[in-house]
């Protein structure tokens, strides 16, 4: 989903001034605006093991994390837990679904799909999902496929408190779907119980959907506050 940000800072950078603007100024000369958009998305898709200093965007094939914190406190999934040193490869196959820019709006809608998401990090966990304890530090490794993100922004050109123009992201709206996931967590109940951690892993892998019906408002929440700062940063 950060994918997401990346892309709408890209697409929106064609008033900013950037290599992707010239190209795609003279793209839209010729063709439809959303043609064109498409194109600056394929043209995004090598950069992404480079980054894009000119726009201050990460390398992000493959991502690097480097803290996630999350808490869920309703039944039936009650969790508090912390991420590090996440990688997570797999980005750069991403489909685009569709893209639609309205200039009139200024509102920027793209629909993506990945494939296939390698993701491995460490984690600290403490909480209770569905019936099942959850508690134990360690490492971790999750294999999504199917991933589907859609995002909508409202992009504005303001001024900032030295009278530059500059883009502002409002309204951003995160949303996504996952195929199927499968997650293992070693070290569950500081491998203290085997038994348990096993039944906990084979839980999560079975009832990955119920589980993700659970968080996913929060992870939306959380999804949208951070695209919309990577944006405002990349825009500043």
């Amino acid at each position: 989903m950060l994918l997401l940000s990346i892309a709408l800072s890209v697409l929106a950078s064609s008033v900013h001034g950037s290599d992707f603007a010239d190209d795609l100024a003279a793209c839209a000369a010729e063709n439809l605006l959303n043609v064109c958009l498409r194109q600056t998305l394929e043209d995004l898709r090598p950069l992404m093991r480079t980054g894009i200093p000119q726009l201050n965007l990460p390398i992000t094939e493959p991502m690097n994390v480097e803290a996630i914190e999350f808490e869920q406190g309703q039944p039936p999934v009650v969790v508090k837990a912390g991420f590090s040193n996440v990688v997570v490869k797999g980005l750069s196959n991403f489909v685009t679904d569709y893209i639609d820019a309205d200039p009139n709006t200024q509102t920027l809608r793209i629909g993506l799909t990945v494939p296939e998401m390698d993701i491995s990090g460490l984690y600290r966990i403490n909480g209770e999902v569905f019936i099942l304890p959850l508690e134990g530090s360690g490492s971790f490794t999750t294999k999504m496929t199917g991933v589907t993100a859609v995002g909508q922004s409202n992009i504005l050109p303001v001024q900032n408190a030295n009278g530059k123009q500059v883009l502002q992201v409002d309204n951003s709206n995160i949303d996504f779907n996952i195929g199927r996931v499968f997650i293992h967590m070693n070290n569950l109940f500081n491998g203290e119980n085997k038994l348990l951690a096993d039944t906990v892993n084979k839980f999560l892998n079975d009832h990955g959907q119920e589980v993700l019906k659970e968080v996913k408002p929060e992870i939306s929440r959380q999804l949208t506050q951070l695209v919309t700062r990577v944006m405002n940063d990349a825009f500043s």
